[in-house]
């Protein structure tokens, strides 16, 4: 038995056991064996009792699934993952998106991005490198991947190396915030869209961050300002720090509605912080949640993490249906 861990909901700890984790690759991981505690009164959960580089039985995938639709975040504590497990574990929720900032260029390497301050040569970045700046861009409140042409419906990220202090992860329940507007600003968003595009995003940490092709790669898209999930009927803003514009308004109306809506969102009680520790594997709903890093101090400590993110191939379906 491992000592117990303590997570953070809303600055309340929560003590959670967690048993150390069985061999790997032995066995077909059952939905049985999970054990599911909320950590916030909106949402976010810890999962225990599941070897996420085991091979899982349909009906684990399934109550993972199904824990996302309630929680959904996911922290899955004590994992020991290779880029290959991670990948495996990651699929068997949809096909997984080709990374910008990728690892390498394997079949493996190409579906995670490297979210790191360490160099190829184990140095620390600068903390004016291109890289390190680009990554600054994830301290805004943002939903992945609202601005590619195919949509994310899940996130999921691991620790590899963490800070002694800072670089946690904030996440904020667009469902809740949604569940809390009143009739009259919920019949404006419902049918409302608006514009995102990484390069406005990144325009706000440093011009020029992104490069020709890039740009080219991804021109803004416009989103709903809702999501409805499928499984549930339950409705989330669907808002980042990537949006510019929404549909029927001028300039400065749209981007005041977006920064009332993402100060909606984020007020402090539908908040989660999650202080990371090494083997956290952290699932998240892009649908129903907004995220964002906080700081540290980059040019002292390591932080090296490795995300994959699962297409909402469902929804992209419906929209080309």
């Amino acid at each position: 038995m491992v000592p117990p861990r303590v997570l953070r909901a809303g600055g309340a700890q929560q003590a959670a056991s967690a048993q150390a984790c069985p061999d790997q690759h032995l066995y077909s991981q059952r939905s049985t064996d999970m054990k599911i505690t909320p950590l916030h009164s909106h949402f976010a959960a810890c999962v225990q009792d599941i070897d996420c580089s085991a091979q899982l039985a349909s009906a684990a995938v399934s109550e993972v699934l199904a824990a996302l639709d309630q929680h959904s975040v996911l922290i899955f504590p004590q994992q020991d993952l290779t880029p290959a497990d991670q990948v495996r574990f990651s699929s068997y929720f949809g096909p997984l998106e080709q990374a910008i900032t990728r690892m390498g260029d394997d079949d493996v390497a190409r579906q995670i991005a490297l979210l790191s301050n360490v160099n190829d040569d184990g140095t620390l970045c600068s903390i004016s490198d291109r890289k390190m700046l680009f990554h600054r861009g994830n301290e805004m409140w943002h939903t992945d991947s609202t601005y590619k042409p195919q949509t994310a419906l899940a996130s999921l990220l691991y620790a590899v190396e963490v800070p002694p202090s800072g670089g946690q992860t904030h996440f904020a329940s667009t469902r809740a915030a949604y569940a809390d507007l009143d009739d009259k600003r919920k019949a404006l968003v419902d049918e409302g869209f608006a514009t995102h595009s990484l390069s406005y995003s990144r325009a706000k940490v440093a011009q020029d961050l992104m490069s020709d092709e890039l740009n080219k790669s991804l021109p803004p898209v416009e989103r709903p300002l809702v999501r409805i999930n499928p499984a549930t009927g339950e409705r989330s803003l669907y808002i980042a720090s990537h949006a510019f514009a929404v549909r029927g308004m001028d300039e400065q109306a749209g981007l005041s509605l977006i920064s009332q809506l993402l100060d909606w969102c984020t007020r402090k009680e539908y908040v989660y912080r999650h202080d990371w520790q090494v083997g956290d594997l952290v699932m998240w709903d892009n649908r129903s949640t907004l995220h964002r890093a906080t700081p540290f101090d980059a040019a002292a400590h390591r932080r090296v993490m490795r995300r994959s993110t699962v297409i909402d191939a469902q929804y992209m379906a419906s929209l080309a249906a």
